[in-house]
């Protein structure tokens, strides 16, 4: 899991914010605290691409792109992005991207509003004993 690329729309408690934006001394996500965004350089240069709309109307509600093994929640499940390409209109891959992709880290394994999309945050792992 990596995330999702700069000006992506994330829903805080605070309101929506573009995700290299979001405050860790500022924003929530339903209640928990950011730990602190992440920043990082993709090592598979692609992305799945989710036209607005490409499950039903407003979901997503905007062009979403995100890193292919990161998890969104549907059909009543979690799966990662990739398992959508190719078995929904509107779903595929961008080749070739090479910008750096960010995510929400929270303290535990949490969901967030992606463009409408229910996906997974980054968590914070700190081994018992730490």
């Amino acid at each position: 899991m990596l995330g999702f690329p700069r000006g992506t729309i994330v829903t805080t408690d605070q309101g929506d914010v573009p995700i290299e934006s979001v405050d860790s001394s500022y924003h929530t996500i339903n209640g928990d605290a950011v730990v602190y965004v992440t920043e990082l350089q993709p090592q598979e240069p692609r992305l799945v691409c989710f036209t607005k709309d490409a499950f039903k109307p407003g979901y997503p509600s905007a062009p979403t792109f995100m890193s292919p093994h990161h998890h969104i929640f549907c059909l009543g499940r979690m799966m990662p992005a990739e398992h959508f390409v190719g078995k929904f209109n509107g779903i595929g891959l961008l080749e070739n991207y090479d910008k750096p992709l960010f995510n929400v880290v929270t303290a535990e394994h949490r969901l967030m509003l992606v463009n409408n999309l229910t996906c997974e945050t980054g968590y914070f792992y700190a081994p018992q004993g730490s």
